[in-house]
């Protein structure tokens, strides 16, 4: 029970206290004149009247009980007092019952003094006026008496089971309030755990468990406003897997994430708990080095690449894999947390140009490489849009007759602000970008339009050679293309030469064939391009679905070292690819003595300087009208 419910009963039974008092003088007044007996009686019985109900008065359990002895007790009282004053006590004693009453909320006073008095009134009431009533009245007032202790003690049950069921529905009332108090603590921690776990969600990544790049890059920021001019550095790396994405393709994404979680073990051996890991996305990690030298970030560098280098046991494959490190420093590469992880990324490419497994710092020559890769990125959307770019044409000659039996369709590209720009240099920024796909389609098109072009023209039919890149390679929708661009050129297929490098053709072997025999069905020509630069063997060859190899420039040497086993090499492919029924070009002849060779090995076709330089539209068609056959006159 709460402490203002206490003090409200505590005064409720003072008051009824000091209406017994009243109660009890009046009758002792009034019974002044009666004989001692009688004031003896009314003295101390309406002194323990009116004490009851203050000596229970913080006993809120036994109100109600007291209230009905009370009025018992008063019962008593008024009997003695109608002897002399009937009216009176009749009323003093129905008043006090309707004031308790309306004290205790309840309409059982009101019954009982109500008939008590009425009981007493009519048993006085008779006794003065009837002659026989007087002689039955003792055992009237017996039964009377009997009738009223039957009530007091029905009315005493019945107050203790009111209580009781009063106590068990405000005990059922307090532990549905406790209950609900403990149901909205619950729900406020489920609430806060439920925020913990989004928020670390946010900022962790969820196949390794370390802090995403957004958490990185908000201790960065930490990290750079705390950090004082004292001398030393505060490093940000950014590692990348090379070549991850073949192995991920070759053994599956699930392998692949198997990878990248024992890779992040390993980084965050190496970094130890008092420095940053954390995941960019993919195959990239991301790690932040605070208040060191020069010589540690080298040291632990080399740790990285060390570690990351190991063999990997995953599931039965021993996998070994080379990380590529990009280093900028604070404050020498930049300010801000944007500034140093993009210089980080910038060096950790030029870690993968000088040949992978290697780190590299960044440099001011980089910021100048960077913005050309930038602004070529930007500018290669709206290339093809501005019509910047060209096609250059490169026949190539057949050694035995000397006839035109071939063009290479090569792709050039004239920028408003940086001038002739070469595929080397802008295919890899196509092929990150994702714009290679319509890049190759365009090329294509254009490719094929020409060729159909010149044969309408009346010019002997050869075929048109175009290059696929490993993306558009590929793409699902390449077959689809072809012949869609077939189709609207009117040209036949068999006039398409398709070239392919040898990388693409050895990884994802089965995917490859499947791909090259469905352009096969269709009647295109396919050949291997750049043949002996990638992995230097022949025993594929049987497997794959082709027509051709292009034997690369680099073999076609004739007054340097190793001279012998390169033409060596260029001999035993020759050889091979005869016995297996392909053609063999030759790319890169620039003199009549590399021709001579190559024609003395029994080499088919050949493609360089010697022959013609990639010649722009209008230099290759004035080309093919005079000059087809100019190497064996």
């Amino acid at each position: 029970m709460d402490k203002g419910r206490a003090v409200r009963i505590h005064q409720r039974n003072l008051l009824i206290t000091k209406l017994i008092w009243g109660f009890w003088l009046l009758s002792s007044i009034t019974a002044f004149g009666a004989d001692a007996s009688t004031v003896g009686i009314l003295l101390p019985g309406g002194l323990v009247c009116g004490l009851i109900p203050f000596l229970l008065s913080r006993r809120p359990r036994y109100a109600v009980l007291t209230m009905y002895v009370t009025i018992t007790l008063l019962f008593s009282l008024c009997t003695a007092v109608t002897a002399f004053h009937p009216a009176l006590s009749t009323f003093i004693f129905f008043w006090l019952a309707l004031v308790m009453s309306s004290l205790y909320m309840q309409i059982w006073p009101i019954v009982y003094a109500g008939t008590l008095t009425f009981g007493a009134t009519c048993a006085f009431f008779f006794y003065d006026h009837s002659p026989i009533f007087r002689q039955l009245i003792p055992y009237d007032i017996i039964s009377f008496c009997l009738l009223g202790i039957c009530l007091t003690i029905f009315l005493m049950v019945h107050s203790w089971v009111s209580e009781g069921l009063r106590e068990a529905a405000e005990h059922n009332r307090q532990e549905a309030i406790e209950a609900k108090s403990q149901m909205e603590k619950l729900m406020k921690r489920l609430q806060k755990s439920a925020e913990r776990k989004m928020e670390h969600m946010a900022l962790h990544d969820a196949l390794t468990g370390l802090p995403n790049s957004r958490k990185y890059r908000n201790i960065l920021k930490e990290v750079l406003a705390r950090s004082t001019s004292s001398g030393r550095k505060t490093a940000v790396l950014l590692l990348d897997i090379d070549r991850f994405k073949i192995i991920n393709d070759s053994l599956g994404h699930r392998f692949g994430d198997e990878l990248i979680r024992a890779i992040a073990g390993r980084l965050k051996e190496c970094m130890g708990t008092s420095q940053l890991v954390a995941r960019q996305g993919g195959d990239e990690f991301m790690l932040l080095l605070e208040n060191v030298t020069c010589a540690e970030i080298e040291e632990m560098a080399d740790c990285l690449l060390q570690s990351v280098s190991k063999p990997f046991m995953l599931e039965g494959h021993e996998l070994i894999v080379t990380p590529s490190v990009g280093i900028s420093l604070y404050p020498d590469d930049g300010y801000t947390a944007d500034t140093l992880i993009k210089n980080a990324d910038t060096a950790m490419y030029r870690a993968k140009d000088q040949g992978k497994n290697t780190y590299c710092f960044y440099t001011g020559d980089m910021k100048e490489t960077s913005a050309r890769t930038m602004l070529l990125e930007n500018s290669l959307r709206r290339a093809m849009e501005n019509k910047e770019l060209v096609l250059y044409y490169q026949p190539q000659i057949c050694l035995r007759t000397g006839n035109l039996i071939g063009v290479e369709a090569l792709l050039r590209w004239q920028h408003p602000q940086l001038g002739w720009v070469f595929p080397s240099e802008f295919i890899p920024i196509a092929e990150e970008t994702g714009g290679i796909v319509p890049l190759g389609a365009w090329v294509l098109e254009e490719a094929c339009s020409a060729a159909r072009r010149w044969q309408r023209e009346g010019y002997s039919p050869f075929r048109i050679s175009v290059n696929l890149s490993a993306r558009q390679f590929r793409d699902n929708r390449l077959l689809n293309t072809i012949q869609d661009i077939l189709e609207r050129s009117e040209l036949d297929p068999v006039f398409l030469d398709l070239e392919i490098t040898e990388g693409m053709a050895i990884h994802h072997l089965h995917d490859v064939v499947y791909t090259l025999e469905e352009l096969k069905k269709v009647g295109v020509h396919i050949s291997i391009d750049d043949f002996g630069t990638g992995y230097s063997s022949l025993s594929y060859l049987h497997t794959l679905p082709i027509h051709s190899i292009k034997i690369d420039k680099s073999f076609m040497r004739t007054n340097e070292e190793g001279l012998e086993a390169d033409w060596a090499i260029v001999s035993a492919v020759i050889t091979m690819a005869h016995e297996l029924g392909l053609t063999v070009i030759a790319e890169g002849v620039e003199t009549e003595e590399q021709r001579d060779i190559l024609r003395a090995m029994g080499c088919d076709v050949i493609q360089g300087y010697l022959v013609a330089r990639p010649l722009a539209m209008e230099e290759f068609e004035t080309w093919l009208r005079g000059h087809q056959s100019r190497l064996l006159i």
